[in-house]
């Protein structure tokens, strides 16, 4: 049978990461007239009434359509993110692809479960209150998902050599886009020498900004929206992060949209050329303060210019990408209206 509807499981609130990639592939998909819908999940709460997600605002620049009804029927392709594997074996009859976003938070989700606890609560109230079995808490096993006719979809080369590792099979590129909120060319002096990302590397960060605090300006960005974090970005003249990276990170590329430079810890997908395409030299294997004060010195003091055009005129071209991934995709699928 064909296919000629598409519907989105989205976790129902946020805003930041994949969240704002899973908006991005329904507005592409509308977009270009395919007939999609985006579910918040969970669709029901723990005593089976009605969750009334609504869409951030910090996504307003998407146009989706909405539905609170998650359909399982032949002609209909779902999408959910690896975070969502649980939703596998709840589908009888509709195809499924498996958008992974991230690795590492597939593993990071399914370390936090107790799942004999969370699957009895999902039981009791779902299935014997509500009569739905509507949000699945659990991850699967990668040989459980595997073994199912399942596309999957990888974000990153990160990704993607993770599942072709693993056997995994009907693997193809969907990549996302940063979407800039703010204007650039307005950014004409850069307030802050050192950016840092509060939610990542938090040691580190910590030990950076007290051993320098009395020679570089810091900006820590910690409790921002996606348009405030995309501006003090572009007012610092560099980036540090001592994180590892789940995926194509958002924030080294919104950096260096904006003419920010980058240094970044050498782990996940920015360990990937085709993932982070800049030079080694601008990737650190290990936090060594003193080394990358040399760097920073270098960026700030002598050699001011911006280090990474190639990488900026790549990531401006990723919604055109996205867009020519997703026709490719659905004409893999059999899409027709």
């Amino acid at each position: 049978m064909k296919i000629n509807k598409i519907q989105i499981l989205i976790p129902g609130g946020g805003f930041y990461g994949g969240i704002e990639s899973l908006h991005q592939l329904a507005h592409l998909l509308k977009k270009n007239k395919f007939n999609s819908k985006v579910i918040y999940v969970p669709v029901n709460n723990r005593l089976g009434f009605d969750n009334n997600f609504k869409k951030n605002n910090n996504l307003n620049n998407y146009s989706i359509n909405l539905s609170k009804e998650i359909l399982d029927e032949e002609n209909i392709l779902t999408i959910i993110p690896e975070t969502f594997t649980g939703y596998v074996n709840y589908f009888k009859k509709s195809k499924l692809a498996i958008w992974w976003l991230s690795v590492d938070n597939y593993f990071k989700k399914k370390k936090s479960e107790k799942l004999f606890l969370k699957r009895l609560i999902n039981f009791i109230f779902n299935n014997l209150i509500s009569g739905k079995d509507f949000h699945y808490e659990y991850q699967l096993e990668l040989n459980d998902i595997k073994d199912k006719n399942i596309f999957n979809l990888c974000q990153s080369q990160y990704a993607f050599n993770f599942l072709k590792k693993r056997k995994f099979k009907r693997i193809y590129y969907l990549c996302d886009y940063i979407h800039n909120r703010i204007n650039n060319k307005k950014v004409k002096n850069k307030k802050y020498d050192v950016a840092l990302n509060y939610h990542k590397g938090e040691k580190f960060n910590n030990e950076f900004i007290k051993n320098y605090s009395d020679i570089l300006k810091f900006k820590l960005l910690k409790d921002l929206n996606l348009k405030e974090s995309q501006e003090m970005l572009s007012k610092s003249k560099i980036f540090v992060d001592f994180g590892n990276h789940p995926g194509r990170d958002r924030m080294p590329r919104e950096t260096v949209t904006s003419k920010t430079n980058i240094l970044i810890l050498n782990k996940g997908a920015a360990a990937f050329f085709k993932d982070l395409p800049i030079k080694k030299k601008y990737k650190f294997d290990e936090v060594n303060f003193f080394t990358h004060f040399k760097i920073l010195q270098n960026i700030l003091l002598i050699n001011k210019k911006f280090k990474f055009n190639n990488y900026r005129k790549k990531i401006v071209k990723d919604k055109i990408k996205m867009t020519k991934q997703i026709i490719r995709f659905m004409k893999i699928i059999n899409y027709e209206n």
